[in-house]
């Protein structure tokens, strides 16, 4: 946790909340200075293995279970408990699963010493892996030192606060991932979660599914720019050469009528590439969750600190709460998606203008911008008028993402999950008519 160094009482009464809650504090003041005096008050925060294991307890923290472990213990059973030794399957049964019974079970963590050898081990022995002890910590901070980070920071009274890389972790990782000889479909992603978390996971396995199939798309796609190649230049060797030299439209045709067989074949691999490729994620990303045992997971949310309003009563705990007018809220997200709007419309101009500029250079007047190599006469005002577009592109989408960043945080969501939701859906709308 960083402080400004301004108000160190403030910073003192935070501090005793943090130790008062089993946290070990560590605190020392920046190299750099204002004023003559120390910028910064830097907090250096951890817990130890007892107040891990009793906020893991508190809020039944879900932990991944060794499956040789919890397969000892079917085959003995649990007298105690009036549980018979029993046995799922066997190796015939169980030899074309992709699961097996005792892999991915998840269960709450419990205290009890009877129970710690069955959960499963990290790469580095202990029971936490990285992203959970982040994670104990933080909710430690939350919710037993009830020290509200994002309010902090929303007041200026917090600088900022993150946690700082474990060095025998991350050099594991690194060797693990940053490696040419990992392709994108043979990434540590496992490794990954319990190093940055589920969220940061997700992200990089669907980087690396992306990838894996854009390069298949990508292949097919060469291919058939091959063979129009190929078409085209037989189909120009039987034109005379003095003709091509008069009349560049004829090269246009010619790669025109190429086109009316290499296009739609081509777009409709696309439509079966887009169907598997969604269809694939789904099911990959379903055992994912199913793996990392979030399948059911539901977070809590809190109000966003940015989120204002009027306090009033719930309706439902009659606890304070912060209340935004429905109707007001409503007002805004009119005003905010007729802004957007009228962008789209700026951008469907735009391309407009530009597919006028490519009728012209391309239709009407192929002749423009031509270039002759070898006696052959090549167009490129189909080129120019891309390069125009990709320009076009660039441009709008980065006055776009931030106007609708803008209208984001004025439409005042309450969660996080919404902002990110509302933000989403602006982006999405705006990529797919800018590009296509």
């Amino acid at each position: 946790m960083v402080f400004p160094n301004k108000d160190e009482g403030s910073v003192r009464d935070i501090v005793v909340q943090l130790r008062q809650a089993a946290l070990e504090v560590k605190l020392f003041f920046s190299s750099s200075q204002t004023d003559g005096k120390p910028s910064l008050i830097i907090c250096k925060l951890r817990a130890n293995l007892k107040a891990l294991r009793a906020e893991a307890a508190r809020i039944n923290l879900p932990m991944l279970m060794d499956p040789e472990k919890l397969r000892a213990v079917a085959k003995r059973g649990l007298p105690a408990h009036g549980i018979e030794p029993f046995e799922i399957g066997d190796e015939k049964t169980l030899q074309g699963d992709v699961f097996h019974p005792y892999e991915n079970i998840h269960m709450k963590y419990d205290l009890a010493d009877d129970v710690q050898d069955l959960y499963q081990r990290t790469t580095l022995g202990g029971h936490f892996s990285s992203t959970q002890r982040m994670m104990l910590i933080d909710s430690i901070i939350v919710n037993v030192a009830h020290v509200n980070i994002d309010k902090l920071k929303a007041d200026g009274a917090l600088h900022d606060c993150f946690p700082l890389h474990e060095v025998d972790e991350l050099a594991d990782l690194q060797a693990r991932w940053v490696a040419w000889t990992y392709w994108p479909w043979r990434q540590p992603i496992t490794h990954i979660k319990n190093y940055f978390g589920s969220k940061v996971a997700m992200y990089f396995a669907y980087l690396g599914y992306y990838t894996t199939w854009l390069g298949a798309a990508g292949v097919v796609g060469l291919l058939v720019f091959v063979a129009e190649v190929l078409f085209q230049n037989n189909l120009i060797a039987d034109i005379p050469l003095s003709h091509l030299q008069l009349n560049a439209t004829t090269v246009v045709k010619v790669g025109q009528v190429v086109q009316v067989y290499t296009v739609p074949a081509f777009g409709m691999f696309m439509v079966v590439w887009a169907t598997l490729f969604l269809e694939g994620w789904k099911r990959k990303s379903a055992r994912l969750a199913l793996t990392w045992g979030t399948a059911t997971v539901v977070e809590d949310e809190q109000p966003r600190p940015q989120f204002h309003g009027h306090i009033a009563k719930s309706p439902v705990t009659s606890a304070s709460i912060k209340f935004f007018d429905p109707m007001v809220r409503l007002q805004r997200r009119v005003v905010s998606w007729l802004v957007l709007a009228a962008l789209l419309a700026v951008v469907i101009g735009l391309t407009m203008l530009i597919f006028l500029l490519r009728y012209y250079v391309v239709t009407q007047n192929p002749n423009l911008l031509v270039v002759t190599i070898h006696g052959h006469a090549y167009p490129y005002g189909s080129y120019v008028a891309a390069v125009v577009n990709l320009g076009q592109i660039f441009v709008m989408y980065k006055i776009y993402d931030g106007l609708s960043l803008k209208m984001n945080d004025y439409e005042n969501h309450s969660t996080e999950s919404s902002y990110e939701a509302n933000y989403i859906l602006k982006a999405i709308i705006f990529h797919f008519v800018n590009s296509y």
